[in-house]
């Protein structure tokens, strides 16, 4: 074996044959584990499954080592209910098994079973070395447990372990996923060393967070300090730059990514496609990606991210078609994508056209995508079709009831929205503040003073949810429709909403229903003083019409002049309809369309 092993160790490329030939090699020593350690390396489970049932079968007392080389080949070839039968069945773990198996839980999304394997090697008084804290770390990061998170860095101070580079990435990452940038920065400051992983767990936690100038300001740190950004730093800048939708920055760190050579890397090409979509220039997106030697489906959702974000439903249409022909297998992001472009634009045609390709790829029970698809139906004016996908979820979390509950509302449909309310309460659903945002409206809707009081109440007292703004003004909406319109104003003061222009907005628009021109005056004045400029025209507006239906056409003039001295213009109402899978949208007087000289001459 020895002189198998050089040849092996010599060999240029090592493929299935080469190592399968080491393994019938290494099959009658089984005390060795390196047969086990080949089956991790080319994720053989067969053969490791063959090479347990030949440890079983002949009896053969195996070290401890072995055993642990047992569960780590389990885990990462993919079969962890294996990987925790071995290690049941172990009389005493010791700390490397249980490092595997907090490894394996981690890898395989089951993250409480890795903190609970931790808390109970802590109640055997089994001392962790940095391999455990990186597991548990990793553990509280994707559960953005953050307090058992603090617990652990604690227990880490205290294990002598701050300092270990490993761990301290592991931190960086853990305060960074859970939101917290403070945390992550104190950390990341305080290590005595960095490598690449350390820079890109801070710019990615800085990136995520919203935190996109702390971001770009990194960079040339960690240049100065001599490590070179890979593509993983370049994704996290990119997508800093979408986010702050900076396409000058996102150029420059474009012209560094060609000089790095990294522009074809599957992963850079599609944050650059990301960023350019985002940042509005969906020529340039498309440049790109059609330049990409290879495209996988995060490539292919980028760019359909690109089209629904400029709002080309035909776009999106034609790439995904595309997509199909290409052989790319759809996923839950690419759908989601879609079906909100469908929602924007009321495209319900198109909508429906993903809906039938959602139920062909086995998405149909997608908790995610039925919220969206209620939503698009509700949205999109058919609220027959949205009851139809609520009613096939068999499991249904709080966006899909308040997917529900909400489209119930804005059809008017009160009493749905009641008993909809009563099932959620019997279900046992955590309502939110959404939920009662839906009720409050559904209330408005049908002039239910009482009962909107009622929910109000029971939305504070009960469920110890604090009312919102939103709250607050379907209050005022509901008042002022019912030309309570003092009662409205009241309320506002009453509870401190003074600085809100939307509850503002609220009691101005009663005004103009019943003629208030004093309550009216008021409240355009604070909606002025609060709002930007550009927020303006809306209330001169609302204002002038008050002045208007009371004959007070000075004041009219005078509310013209000043919107005309402001710079101030009415955008001018639209609508669209949908025809052959386009949308098409008109103005008034609008002679821009394509086929206007038809229109016309039907329309006459």
């Amino acid at each position: 074996m020895p002189d198998a092993n050089t040849l092996f160790d010599n060999m240029p490329e090592l493929d299935m044959v080469s190592w399968t030939g080491l393994m019938s090699g290494y099959a009658n020593d089984a005390e060795n584990g390196h047969v086990l350690k080949a089956c991790v390396c080319i994720a053989a489970l067969e053969s490791g499954q063959e090479l347990h049932a030949y440890i079983i079968k002949t009896g053969y007392v195996v070290s401890a080592s072995v055993v642990n080389t047992l569960v780590d080949m389990y885990s990462k070839c993919g079969s962890i209910l294996d990987a925790c039968k071995v290690f049941d069945e172990m009389e005493e773990p010791n700390l490397i098994s249980c490092n595997a198996m907090i490894a394996g839980y981690t890898r395989h999304g089951l993250d409480e079973d890795a903190l609970e394997l931790f808390h109970e090697m802590r109640q055997e008084r089994m001392i962790p070395n940095g391999f455990t804290f990186v597991g548990v770390l990793t553990a509280c990061a994707n559960l953005a447990a953050q307090e058992q998170g603090k617990h652990i860095h604690a227990d880490i101070v205290k294990s002598g372990f701050a300092l270990d580079l490993f761990v301290g990435n592991a931190l960086v990452g853990m305060y960074a996923k859970c939101g917290s940038v403070n945390d992550a920065a104190f950390v990341f400051d305080r290590m005595l060393a960095w490598d690449v992983v350390s820079w890109n767990s801070m710019i990615a936690g800085y990136a995520d967070n919203n935190f996109g100038v702390d971001a770009f300001q990194l960079v040339p740190e960690m240049l100065w300090f001599g490590i070179n950004p890979n593509q993983v730093t370049f994704t996290s800048i990119l997508k800093a730059c979408a986010r702050l939708q900076s396409g000058e920055h996102g150029k420059q760190v474009h012209v560094y990514i060609i000089k790095m050579g990294l522009e074809t890397n599957i992963f850079v090409g599609s944050a650059l496609v990301d960023m350019y979509s985002k940042c509005n220039n969906i020529e340039n997106a498309i440049k790109l990606f059609e330049k990409m030697p290879k495209r996988d489906v995060v490539s292919w959702n980028a760019m359909m991210g690109g089209f629904c974000h400029s709002k080309s439903c035909e776009g999106a249409l034609e790439l995904y078609i595309d997509m199909l022909w290409a052989g790319i297998k759809s996923n839950q992001s690419t759908f989601v994508n879609v079906i909100a472009l469908c929602t924007g634009l009321a495209a319900m045609e198109q909508g429906k056209y993903f809906h039938c390709h959602i139920i062909k790829t086995g998405f149909e029970s997608d908790v995610i995508l039925g919220s969206a698809l209620v939503d698009m139906y509700a949205k999109c004016g058919c609220i027959e079709d949205a009851e139809k996908v609520f009613s096939k979820m068999i499991n249904r979390d709080l966006i899909l009831w308040n997917a529900m509950i909400t489209g119930y509302a804005n059809h008017g449909l009160v009493n749905n929205v009641f008993q909809l309310f009563k099932q959620m309460e019997h279900a046992g659903v955590q309502l939110n503040y959404i939920t009662f945002i839906a009720l409050l409206s559904a209330c408005g809707n049908a002039g239910l003073v009482d009962e909107a009081f009622k929910y109000l109440d029971l939305m504070s007292h009960t469920y110890g949810i604090i009312p919102g703004v939103e709250h607050h003004s379907c209050i005022v909406d509901l008042l002022g429709r019912a030309g309570r319109l003092n009662e409205a104003h009241n309320y506002i003061h009453e509870k401190s909403l003074q600085l809100s222009a939307v509850i503002w907005q609220s009691l101005l628009a009663a005004c103009r229903v019943y003629g208030n021109i004093e309550l009216g005056e008021q409240a355009a004045k604070c909606i002025l003083a609060l709002e930007p400029q550009d927020g303006h025209v809306t209330t001169y507006v609302q204002l002038s019409n008050i002045y208007a239906a009371a004959g007070r056409w000075d004041d009219v003039n005078k509310m013209r002049k000043m919107m005309k001295d402001a710079g101030l213009k009415k955008k001018p109402g639209f609508s669209w309809i949908e025809v052959k899978n386009k949308v098409h949208t008109f103005v008034v007087g609008d002679r821009s369309h394509p086929q206007t000289e038809e229109i016309y001459a039907e329309l006459q």
